[in-house]
Formats: structure tokens, sequence, C-alpha cells
């Protein structure tokens, strides 16, 4: 029965997806009205439609956060050092 079984899915992840639909019938809803006549209703509704973009699964926050070593921290310790060899006159 695996068809009765749900998927363990997150609250954030789940709360990210219905964000998106939102976005997207907001978009639509905005574009629809824009098409129709209604600038100001459908403005609004693409408006809105933006501003759920950050909480959508295209936002930036829905990449985890990565830890990134640069090329120059490897060579921090070295400047370090130097710097403390340095002989003051």
């Amino acid at each position: 029965m695996p068809a009765l079984q749900s998927r363990k899915t997150s609250v954030r992840t789940r709360l990210r997806q219905l964000t998106t639909m939102c976005c997207v019938l907001a978009a639509l809803g905005g574009v629809l009205g824009l098409a129709g006549g209604h600038v100001i209703h459908g403005a609004l509704m693409v408006l809105g439609a933006v501003l759920l973009v950050p909480g959508t699964i295209w936002g930036r926050r829905r990449q985890p956060h990565l830890k990134l070593v640069y090329s120059s921290s490897a060579q921090a310790p070295e400047a370090s050092a130097s710097k403390g060899s340095r002989k003051v006159a």
C-alpha cells in the first residue's frame, strides 16, 4: 500500500511549494487582468507575484548555504607568518 503512505516532506518545503503555486496563479491572474483591460488590478497582481518570488522554489534562499574555501584563505596563514617575521628597525 505505498499509495496510502504520505511522503515525508518538511513543512518548509511544502510552504515553498504552496508559495510557488500562489506566485504562478497571481502572475497568471495579473497577465489576464492586463489583457482584459483591468490595468490597475492586473499590475497589482503581477506586483504581488514578484513579491512572492523570494519565498518560492526559485528564491535565493532555496539553495543550502555552502561553505566555500577560497584560495586566498589558504594563503592567509602565510601572509600572517610573513607579517610576524618582519623585522622592526
